[in-house]
Parts: structure tokens; C-alpha cells; sequence
């Protein structure tokens, strides 16, 4: 009977799994990377006033059909807003436009989409702006599921809009000669978004890493565009000779330790260093070099503390506390040679 429930629990362990891996893979979000969101408003009925938004999250929903979306929803910070004029941008945070303070997101959310053409989509639904819900119509075009070179998916959409702004209350101006205003009623917004499935993101970290043809492999062998065997070739012969190096060295100390320095010195030519690891091995330096005087000083002190009056520098204790400072230098010494040799 025990062996039954177990089984049973077991069973619904993996299914509950599943079925969250199912649904997020559904679940698509922005990356705020590589997204933007633009408006355009008229002014002075000859030119337009442009802005963004600098934060804001959301994210599509798909069916069974993966390239088939079935909701889209949208939050922008109203105090993200920037027109690159700081007066400018605070009086349109003010109440008499956006009511940031009060009303500190202009939302959508999609009731339907439809699709109107390859890669062409229409979402219905309702826009929050100023505390004013209306509906509204957003065309879409969204591209195929694409794979970058980490293999993470990506799909990229494009929105369009306009509003009408005393629609939602905001209806603030100066008059102008002719019957005409400082400020046009109609706004016109776009975005350009990029949207990942929620559990599969693309961390912006991968895109300070270096370019190297051993990157390039990867990527290439993650795609398909390689296989495992042309990947194992094409590295051995163009662009391993540095690891080669580094494996023939540590055989070599290994079989005759006597001649370490030797080894060393002849195999390290033919170790090239990149720039990168070169400014980090003597930033470890620099690191090790201040945690040092770190610990000797809490340890002086420490002692200080709890031994008060009978601490002296030039006593035992003094002593001491030197001597777990200089071995905590030791320590990191030989990691630092360990390093560098390996």
C-alpha cells in the first residue's frame, strides 16, 4: 500500500512539472534590453515633440498554437517618461497630464487578437491612461521565433497606435493665433519590443562576453549548424592550441616535478593571455593585496578587545595576529601561482 502512494506521488510530481514547463513556454515576456517605447505629439502645428519611456514591463500570451497569441499586456512607468528636457518632462508628469503621482501606470491589456496576414496582428483591449480606462486598437507585426547565439528564443513585435488625449482627461493648453493651440490633441505612440519565454531569458551579461572563435563554435554547434564532431576538429585545429598548451604543462609537472621551473618557463610561451584575464589576475592581486591589512587589522583588533591591557605589538599576541595575517597572504599567494601556471 505505501509503494502505492508513492508511486502516486511520484506520478503527480512529474506531471505538475510538465505541466508548468508546458505553461511557460506559453508564457512569452519583454526583455527590456532590447525593447523601447515612443510617442509623438504635435506642437506649435508645424513640428512634434518626441519621448520615450525608460521602464516598463510586459508580455504576450500564446495558445495551443505557439505562433498564435491570444493576450497582450502592457505597463509603462508613468514617471519613466522623458522628452529629453527635465522641465518639460516634470510638467508632463504633473496633473495637468499624466497625474504620475496618483495614476503611476498607463496599462493595456488585449481582450482579442487577431491575425490579419503573415506576421500581421490587431489586439482589441482596453488602455488605462491618467486613471481613464478606453478602448483601443494596437496593430502588430511580430516575426518568427528566432534562436540567438547563447540559444536562447526570442520573437521581436513592432506596435502602433494613436490616441486622442482629451479622451482621457487631459486637455491642458495654450492658445495660439488663428484659433490654434501650443499642443495637438492627437498622439501618435510606437514600440519596438522583444519577447522571451519567462522562463528562458537572455541575461544582458551574455552580451559583454568576449568574441572569440571558440564562442563562435558553440554558438554554431547549439543552432545545428555543426556537429558535435566538426565542432571537436575545427576547435583542436584553429583555436586550441592555448588549452593544448595548458594540458601538456600540467602532464609535465606531474612526471617530473624536479623540473618545474623549467617546464614552466618553456611551456608559458606558448600560452597567449588575453587582456581580459591579464587585468583581472591583477585586480585578484590588488583584492588580496587590501583583504590582507583587512584581516590584520580585525585581528589586531579582536584581540585588543578581549585581551585589553595585556595585548602588546611587540608581544605574543601581537605576534599572532601578524601571523594569521601573513597566512591568509601565503594562502592567496599560491592560489594566485597555481593560477597562473594552470
Amino acid at each position: 500500500m505505501n509503494k502505492s502512494y508513492f508511486f502516486i506521488f511520484i506520478c503527480f510530481i512529474c506531471l505538475s512539472g510538465l505541466s508548468s514547463a508546458y505553461g511557460e513556454n506559453k508564457s512569452w515576456k519583454i526583455n527590456r534590453d532590447h525593447s523601447e517605447f515612443f510617442f509623438k505629439v504635435p506642437y506649435l502645428t508645424v513640428s512634434e515633440v518626441t519621448g520615450s519611456f525608460s521602464r516598463f514591463v510586459g508580455g504576450m500570451q500564446f495558445g495551443e498554437e505557439l505562433g498564435r497569441p491570444t493576450e497582450l499586456w502592457l505597463e509603462l512607468e508613468a514617471q519613466s517618461i522623458t522628452t529629453g528636457n527635465k522641465l518639460r518632462d516634470g510638467h508632463l508628469r504633473s496633473n495637468d497630464f499624466l497625474k504620475s503621482k496618483k495614476f503611476p501606470l498607463i496599462s493595456f491589456k488585449s481582450n482579442q487578437i487577431q491575425t490579419l496576414g503573415k506576421g500581421k496582428l490587431q489586439a482589441s483591449g482596453v488602455l488605462t491612461l491618467a486613471g481613464v480606462k478606453k478602448k483601443m486598437l494596437i496593430a502588430m507585426t511580430m516575426t518568427e521565433s528566432v534562436l540567438d547565439p547563447w540559444g536562447y528564443q526570442s520573437r521581436f513585435i513592432e506596435v502602433k497606435g494613436s490616441l486622442n488625449r482629451k479622451d482621457f482627461g487631459i486637455v491642458w493648453n495654450k492658445g495660439l493665433s488663428d484659433s490654434k493651440f501650443l499642443v495637438g490633441d492627437k498622439i501618435t505612440f510606437s514600440g519596438r519590443i522583444q519577447i522571451q519565454p519567462s522562463h528562458s531569458m537572455t541575461p544582458m551579461s551574455k552580451h559583454l562576453i568576449p568574441d572569440t572563435k571558440v564562442l563562435r563554435l558553440r554558438g554554431q554547434l547549439k543552432r545545428g549548424e555543426i556537429t558535435q564532431s566538426d565542432y571537436d576538429q575545427l576547435v583542436d585545429t584553429e583555436v586550441g592550441k592555448a588549452e593544448l598548451a595548458r594540458l601538456k604543462l600540467k602532464e609535465a609537472l606531474a612526471s617530473n616535478p624536479v623540473k618545474k621551473e623549467a617546464v614552466v618557463e618553456r611551456a608559458s610561451k606558448n600560452i597567449k593571455r588575453s587582456a581580459a584575464w591579464t587585468v583581472s589576475f591583477y585586480f585578484m592581486i590588488f583584492l588580496g593585496f587590501l583583504a590582507t591589512f583587512i584581516i590584520a587589522f580585525y585581528a589586531k583588533s579582536l584581540l585588543q578587545d578581549k585581551y585589553g591591557e595585556a595585548y602588546h605589538e611587540v608581544g605574543r599576541l601581537g605576534f599572532l595576529a601578524d601571523g594569521i595575517a601573513g597566512i591568509f597572504a601565503l594562502c592567496f599567494g599560491l592560489s594566485l601561482w597555481f593560477l597562473q601556471i594552470g
